[in-house]
């Protein structure tokens, strides 16, 4: 569980370079800002999240579909701006599906019995989180790829 909740971290990381993207032309800016003001939406319940609980999970999940929704509806005349949103649609809901799948393998570890089958169970929920981890850890390094290519077109002068 450690290892994952040093991927939540990365992820978070991920999240808090958000508010410091800035961007240049009036029109551009103000779609930028509407795009990071979305994706920062997602990254905030993630903040705060306790790892070791299935229920946060599916709510977690739940929120990050909702980021999804309001992703798709939003209007973005700027080409490049709408395909960065694209990206954002898929990070997000790459995300939901780590974290609903997360959510299920520890709500089932958590009603195991001390059984044959129980441990049988508890060995298919550790693949299905180890699996879980990769992918968290993936989708967090296109996250922040995601984030710095959004700092470059819109103008972030970051350190």
């Amino acid at each position: 569980m450690a290892q994952f909740s040093r991927s939540l971290a990365l992820l978070a990381l991920g999240g808090t370079l958000l508010p410091f993207l800035v961007s240049c032309s009036s029109t551009k800016a103000s779609q930028c800002q509407e795009l990071m003001t979305a994706i920062a939406r997602g990254s905030e319940a993630v903040n705060a999240l306790d790892a070791d609980r299935a229920q946060e999970m599916q709510s977690l999940a739940e929120q990050l579909d909702d980021t999804t929704t309001r992703l798709k509806k939003l209007p973005l005349n700027d080409p490049q701006l709408r395909e960065f949103r694209e990206q954002a649609i898929a990070v997000s809901q790459g995300f939901s599906e780590i974290f609903h799948e997360t959510g299920k393998a520890l709500e089932l570890a958590n009603q195991v019995r001390p059984t044959r089958e129980g441990l049988k169970t508890l060995n298919d929920t550790q693949t299905r989180l180890k699996g879980a981890i990769a992918s968290l850890e993936n989708n967090t390094k296109t996250a922040n790829r995601l984030v710095a290519e959004v700092n470059r077109y819109c103008g972030a002068n970051l350190p």
